[in-house]
Order: structure tokens, then C-alpha cells, then sequence
């Protein structure tokens, strides 16, 4: 959008931003956003960083939010995250939409998230639960009709910094047709795992 700027109406901006509003697809509502939003929120670390505080009401700092898990089990694997002064953890974070997941979900009996130490979920009032819980609703940077553009186009597609999977890096050297040959190959292993 480069040249001169100055053909533009007074108010064009304000003017075209309302007349969109409307259209996108989520508005400030007490219903909860899709899962797959608090995803990326989480993926992207999409929230005040500085100021996230645990449902007991506990400091808690990301000082990495994991590798996102798009096969069974939590969400987000070894992430590393403190909790008030103690020393740096690492473990899973597990994402729902209500507190009520975890239960309802079944993780709490489910080996594959006895390493959770931190169950995200979008709003719930003040509790003692273990895991600890942290809300994401009054953390977003920027609110949440603000976000959904980003989140339904952009987010998906960007992979946030220093968050390239192990793969990444001594991928960039192999011809694009072995790494389609090992793509079709790691497919075929996981549909072979799933049936």
C-alpha cells in the first residue's frame, strides 16, 4: 500500500473498520472462543507475558510455552514455565476451553498427561486445583475481536520465533523431494499407528 496516502477520505479507516466489524466472526460474547483459537493464542504467546497470574492467585512466568502436540495427548509438550521464585519446570500444558475439561476430558487418569504441570483454559473463577490453572481470558494483548483476524488467517500459517520444531534445522539442507519422500514416509507411519 505505498504512494501518496493523501488521496484517502477523512475517517476512510474508521469507516471501513466498522463496516467490517460486523462480519468478523467472533464479537466480545460471554461464550468461549474455539479451542483451536486458544491454541494459537498460546502458540504465539499471544498474551501479557508480565503479568500472568495462576487461579491461586500464583506468579507465573512462560519461559517457553512448548511445541505444539497435533496428535493425541496435551497440547503443548516440554514447556518450561515458573511458578512464583521456584526454580524453572518442564512438562506439558494441556488446553480446554472450560476448567471442567479436565475431568470431563478425562486427562486426570490418563497417562499421557501425568506430565501436565499447567492446565490453560480460556475463563474460570478462583480455585486451588492441580494442576495449576491459568485463565487466558484477561491476559490476551489485544482483545479478542481484535484478534480473530490474525487467528483464523495468519496465526495457523506463521510459526512464532525460536519455535521451529528439531526438525527444522538440518531439514534446510535436504532437497525438497527427500523431505516429501520423508513426509509421505512419516504420514504412512502415522496412519499405520492410528488404524
Amino acid at each position: 500500500m505505498g504512494g501518496d496516502m493523501s488521496c484517502l477520505l477523512p475517517g476512510f479507516y474508521r469507516h471501513w473498520r466498522d463496516s467490517i466489524r460486523g462480519s468478523l466472526p467472533c464479537q466480545e460474547t460471554p461464550d468461549p472462543p474455539p479451542e483451536r483459537w486458544l491454541q494459537q493464542v498460546w502458540r504465539h504467546q499471544r498474551v501479557r507475558r508480565d503479568r500472568l497470574v495462576t487461579l491461586e492467585g500464583q506468579p507465573i512466568r512462560i519461559l517457553h510455552p512448548g511445541y505444539w502436540n497435533r496428535e493425541a495427548g496435551p497440547d503443548f509438550r516440554q514447556a518450561v514455565v515458573q511458578f512464583g521464585d521456584d526454580p524453572p519446570v518442564s512438562g506439558d500444558i494441556e488446553l480446554d476451553l472450560a476448567i471442567s475439561g479436565w475431568q470431563g476430558h478425562h486427562h486426570a487418569g490418563n497417562p499421557a498427561y501425568a506430565r501436565v504441570i499447567l492446565h490453560v483454559v480460556w475463563d474460570a473463577e478462583p480455585k486451588v486445583v492441580l494442576p495449576p490453572v491459568l485463565r487466558l481470558k484477561p491476559y490476551l494483548d489485544a482483545p479478542l475481536a481484535e484478534l480473530v483476524p490474525w487467528l483464523e488467517h495468519e496465526a495457523s500459517q506463521l510459526l512464532p520465533p525460536g519455535m521451529l520444531g528439531r526438525c527444522c534445522g538440518p531439514l534446510q539442507a535436504v532437497p525438497d523431494e527427500t523431505v516429501a519422500a520423508l513426509l509421505n514416509q512419516a504420514a504412512a507411519e502415522r496412519l499405520h499407528r492410528k488404524a
